[in-house]
């Protein structure tokens, strides 16, 4: 999977190797390692600043990282099988994921809890 943050400046990668990699968009420079998941990374997405970053995986989770810590933030758990989607909402702090067990959640950045399942 692949990602641009919305300055266009940065550009993140997840795979089969269960680890998210971000890259200077112009010079194609990594510049984090996102390590986390026991299991691949299915879908990344970053946050409207460009200072946080999403990550779904197989491994039912959803990760939030800081760009500047390269630490996980908050681990979201709750989904019962494969993240598919993860991804900012473009004018809350909320992270929207949908799974393979058939549920859209949304969880909220700030208290880091889910405040929504459908």
């Amino acid at each position: 999977c692949v990602a641009y943050n919305p300055l266009g400046n940065k550009l993140a990668t997840g795979g089969g190797d269960a680890i998210i990699k971000v890259y200077d968009s112009a010079g194609g420079k990594e510049t984090a390692t996102l390590k986390g998941f026991s299991k691949a990374v299915i879908d990344v997405s970053f946050d409207l600043e460009g200072n946080m970053l999403a990550g779904g995986s197989v491994d039912k989770t959803c990760k939030l990282f800081s760009l500047k810590t390269e630490r996980v933030v908050h681990n979201f758990t709750g989904h019962t099988d494969t993240i598919n989607a993860c991804k900012f909402s473009m004018r809350t702090p909320k992270v929207i994921t949908g799974a393979s067990d058939r549920t859209i959640r949304i969880w909220d950045v700030n208290k880091h809890a889910n405040i929504k399942t459908n």
